[in-house]
This record gives structure tokens, sequence and C-alpha cells, in this order.
């Protein structure tokens, strides 16, 4: 989550981070800057960089490696992580599922992510709220762009 964080503050705030949040020296933030100043370079590799060192500082070198491969599974290639949680739900209407597996709050929460076309089932969107599971295989939930879950009956 940490990462995840980094990774969406703005561009314009990068420096402020690298010089109040991290172990860099002055010299290495003015680097940073020139870098970022260089239209050639994407600044999401800066941010990605920022993102690793914040991480490795509050837990470690291998939970910042970890966290940056998930967030490039997740986010730059679309895939679904290797390690997400099995569930096993009681309930087969899809709002119910949803809020079973703590992905919403409630059953209207649930039924505005499906609306919005926030929500796909073994990566089928669901358009229909009213929508029941056939969980006789488990099937891969993901609602939203974080939120994965591999329920079944």
């Amino acid at each position: 989550q940490m990462y995840g964080k980094v990774m969406s503050i703005p561009d314009f705030a990068m420096l402020s981070y690298f010089r109040l949040a991290t172990r860099y020296s002055p010299a290495q933030v003015s680097e940073i800057e020139k870098r970022l100043a260089d239209p050639t370079v994407n600044p999401r590799d800066t941010k990605m960089e920022l993102a690793r060192e914040i991480v490795s500082i509050f837990h470690s070198v291998e939970a910042a490696q970890y966290a940056e491969q998930d967030f490039i599974t997740k986010f730059q290639k679309g895939e679904i992580p290797a390690d997400i949680a099995e569930v096993r739900v009681q309930a087969r209407n899809i709002v119910d599922v949803i809020v079973e597996v703590g992905f919403a709050k409630s059953k209207g929460d649930a039924k505005r992510l499906i609306e919005g076309g926030g929500v796909t089932v073994d990566g089928r969107k669901v358009a229909d709220w009213k929508e029941n599971l056939e969980l006789v295989q488990p099937a891969v939930l993901k609602v939203g762009k974080r939120n994965f879950a591999r329920v079944m009956g």
C-alpha cells in the first residue's frame, strides 16, 4: 500500500518527498532535480525510485522489491497477482459477494461499483448487479484497481 500511495503523488511533489522523506543527500536530490528537468526522462521511473526508497526505509529492501513487482503486475501489466486471498463465500449474488469479501461497505456501494464498471469476475466485466455467481470453480473477483480475491462457494 505504501508503494502505491507514493506512486499516486503528483509529479511536482516528488522533489519535496526526496528532500524530506528519504535518506538522499542534497547532492543526490540535485541530481534527481536535473533528471526530472530532462524531457527524455519518464517521471514515473523517478517516482518508482522514490517509492522503493521510502518502502525500504520503513520495511526492507526486499519488501520494496516485492512491492514494486506487485505494482508492475497489477498496474502496468494489468495481470492478476499470484498471491491473492482465497475467500469462501456463502452469498451468490454479486452484490452480496462483494460485501461479504469486504470490497464494499454496503450493498449500495457494491451496486455503484458495478454500475461504474469497476467489477470483473474472471476478467469479464459485471454489468448487472442482479447477477448470481455459479461458484462451482473458484473465480477471480476484481473490484476497482487494487482489490482481488479468489472466491469459492
